[in-house]
């Protein structure tokens, strides 16, 4: 249980930012809501079904390993094209973005 609430959780919030990111407005801002966050942590609760003591910290435990997945996902696919733009503006008045 412990392995998949980490993995889940990962997952969870990985995937959270890579909707966010690439599917259009209506579907898209659903991605980063409490309700999805929460959807989720009860269907992993569920899924448990052995009493209040395993389910609520398995299913507490993907929500506070998601949290930092999220912003590591941010990281990895969002701070290169960021990074990329602030090269191009920096290298602008040198002509080093026409070579």
């Amino acid at each position: 249980m412990t392995f998949t609430a980490l993995v889940g959780g990962f997952l969870l919030g990985f995937l959270d930012f890579v909707w966010i990111r690439f599917v259009p407005f209506p579907f898209g801002a659903l991605g980063n809501s409490v309700a999805v966050w929460a959807v989720a942590a009860f269907v992993f609760g569920y899924g448990v079904r052995s009493g209040l003591l395993r389910a609520g910290p398995g299913a507490a435990t993907p929500l506070v390993v998601a949290a930092p997945s999220y912003y590591l996902a941010a990281v990895v696919l969002a701070l290169p094209l960021a990074l990329l733009g602030w090269a191009a503006l920096a290298l602008a008045p040198f002509g080093g973005v026409n070579q």
